[in-house]
């Protein structure tokens, strides 16, 4: 059964890249992974795509678990290993 929200949700179109505070608790599936932010909701959650780096493939989580995470990089372009 889908879960249907009434907040507002606005997509990213820009690549921003994140990964789950080290002191975030119960969240391990998602530590070390890093995901690419698809959009932000009204309450400040996150949409957070995992699937380029072995995770779900989207989940919701709150904006203050997350810190910016540098593009992979390979030979001084974007890694092209690294798709979402």
């Amino acid at each position: 059964m889908a879960i249907e929200s009434h907040l507002l949700s606005v997509p990213i179109r820009s690549k921003y890249y994140v990964t789950l505070q080290a002191a975030a608790k119960g969240f391990d599936q998602y530590q070390g992974k890093v995901g690419i932010i698809r959009s932000v909701r009204a309450d400040g959650f996150l949409e957070v795509d995992f699937s380029c780096s072995g995770g779900t493939e989207s989940v919701h989580l709150d904006s203050y678990l997350m810190e910016e995470y540098a593009p992979p990089m390979d030979g001084g372009k974007e890694s092209l290993n690294f798709h979402c």
